[in-house]
């Protein structure tokens, strides 16, 4: 993913937050995949999840949370198409 979708991903995703706070790339990618982490407001902890770009969906990027610290490309994937986040 080159800097400029990374830049479509992140202002996609921030357009989306319903919570106050940040929202940053880690940096870390499998294949189109960028991992997300995301800070609330007020809130200790820091969640990250897997998020792509995708310009079918109404949200403009699917994404999706997996437990795995070293998940590939298709196990995203395969999350995805098996009950990962929307």
């Amino acid at each position: 993913m080159n800097r400029k979708d990374k830049q479509k991903l992140q202002d996609r995703l921030e357009s989306s937050q319903e919570l106050a706070g940040s929202i940053e790339l880690s940096g870390r990618m499998r294949g189109p995949w960028a991992e997300v982490l995301e800070e609330v407001t007020g809130d200790d902890d820091v969640y990250a999840y897997w998020a792509q770009l995708d310009d079918n969906r109404p949200s403009g990027y699917k994404l999706v949370e997996h437990l795995d610290y070293d998940a590939d490309e298709l196990d995203l994937d395969l999350k995805h198409m098996i009950g990962g986040n929307e």
